[in-house]
């Protein structure tokens, strides 16, 4: 790992010295100072820019991404299953980004007809192992890495990576969608104790809760180049994931009550709608590796504390 940040000079950016000074005080609790470094770091580690690649990135991936996802997830089981799957990948964007995004797949994916899966696996393996390549620079930036590994290693962990993350998904979606079918076909043979479809409605989203944390900790476990030993990982995983759920909504309601970028972009609006959201997210998750390496410097700092006359 590199060496801490130094403290930045007097004639230094006014809110790289604020959240320094903020790091820094000696009275402060010691989480709040690990929120402040974090912030201080991903400034410094110029992580809106590499947000702002990952975000372009995420937007080339996503088409070709969901549509081989849609149509792997069809092949095997049939089009109510790619339907729900589809379903449940928009509804955790905001409806403005769902709504340009959606329609647009389902068209290609509707035209395109046996083909496609054979197209969207080429594109696919293309597309989103580069955005794969994109974040993992992200998080060794974050993460204050230096990347070790050889470019073909990498590609191909970044391919291996996009094919775990289909299948997993896909099982998720035939687990979700046989799991309510499975229960009223073991009700008619035997008695069981009633369950609501409500029921069945939580228990899908705790499972893609569960999916998406594990992808989350593969992201911050195995892209970035850490030795050994490693930082804690679940303190940027549980932070993206909150920041994601209430930024979604956020963003949501700034698109509904304030935002008319159909004034400025015309029919371009849902895009570029759909880019910001993504460069929020790209923020978040990001942020989230600054903040796991503030808080094992926090935590090496409280084991080994800082000599006479230095920073603490």
């Amino acid at each position: 790992m590199d060496s801490p940040q130094s403290a930045p000079s007097e004639t230094g950016s006014p809110v790289r010295r604020f959240l320094h000074l903020r790091a820094t005080r000696k009275r402060a609790w010691w989480l709040s100072k690990a929120v402040y470094a974090a912030a201080e770091s991903f400034l410094m580690e110029d992580g809106l820019y590499m947000a702002s690649a990952l975000a372009f990135s995420l937007l080339l991936a996503i088409f070709p991404f969901v549509i081989f996802l849609t149509a792997l997830t069809g092949f095997i089981g049939g089009e109510q299953l790619a339907a729900w799957l589809t379903g449940e990948l928009f509804d955790a964007f905001p409806d403005q980004v769902a709504e340009t995004l959606q329609p647009e797949i389902e068209r290609v994916v509707r035209d395109a007809g046996g083909g496609l899966l054979t197209f969207g696996l080429a594109i696919t393996l293309i597309s989103v192992s580069s955005a794969v390549e994109t974040v993992r620079g992200g998080l060794n930036r974050a993460y204050r890495l230096t990347e070790t590994r050889s470019v073909i290693r990498t590609r191909i962990e970044s391919i291996a990576f996009v094919i775990v993350a289909t299948v997993v998904l896909v099982f998720v979606a035939f687990v979700a969608v046989v799991l309510p079918i499975a229960y009223q076909a073991l009700a008619v043979r035997m008695p069981v104790v009633p369950l609501p479809l409500a029921t069945f409605a939580v228990l899908r989203e705790a499972i893609l809760a569960v999916v998406l944390g594990a992808l989350l900790y593969a992201l911050h476990r195995l892209l970035p180049c850490h030795g050994r030993p490693r930082p804690a990982l679940w303190p940027g995983i549980l932070v993206t994931l909150a920041l994601w759920g209430l930024g979604g909504r956020a963003f949501s309601w700034y698109l509904a009550s304030f935002a008319d970028y159909a004034r400025i972009y015309a029919g371009l609006a849902g895009i570029v709608a759909a880019l910001i959201f993504f460069y929020v997210a790209a923020v978040i998750l990001l942020f989230a590796g600054s903040f796991n390496r503030a808080i094992d410097d926090a935590r090496l700092r409280r084991v080994r504390p800082p000599a006479a006359g230095q920073t603490a």
